[in-house]
């Protein structure tokens, strides 16, 4: 994972720590903190849903360049291109699979397995990133 995106995570999660704790520092009723956290627990969805589409789609990206130099390669290199584009295909599926898992409601996809989608694209994607440079260089 970049170095911006590790702050922009580090950012995001230090954000939401903060607003929950003060939702429960602040002086409000039960059922108005229990509304101010489900409104909060909302926001954190939509913006754990809308990085896996940006995911997703970088890697559907990704994924049809290792293909494309994959046909123009020959062995070795043709094996381990499209092994790679293999790899960010497998990463979609679960990207796709989270993504249905957040919209539902379903508590499956935690917030650990996200980040780990998330670790696990960055490094398909920078592996994918390399070869590709290392062939045309």
């Amino acid at each position: 994972m970049s170095k911006g995106k590790k702050f922009g995570l580090g950012v995001l999660i230090g954000a939401a720590a903060g607003v929950v704790a003060g939702i429960l520092a602040a002086p409000k009723s039960g059922k108005e903190t229990r509304k101010d956290l489900k409104n909060k627990a909302g926001e954190v969805k939509v913006t754990a849903e809308r990085k896996l589409k940006d995911a997703h789609k970088d890697l559907s990206k990704l994924s049809d360049d290792a293909k494309s130099a994959a046909t123009k390669l020959k062995g070795k290199a043709k094996d381990e291109v499209s092994d790679l584009g293999k790899k960010a295909d497998e990463l979609k599926d679960k990207v796709k699979v989270a993504i249905t898992s957040i919209k539902s409601g379903d508590d499956d996809s935690d917030d650990a397995t996200i980040d780990q989608i998330l670790k696990d694209i960055d490094a398909v994607k920078s592996k994918i990133v390399k070869k590709l440079k290392d062939l045309k260089g």
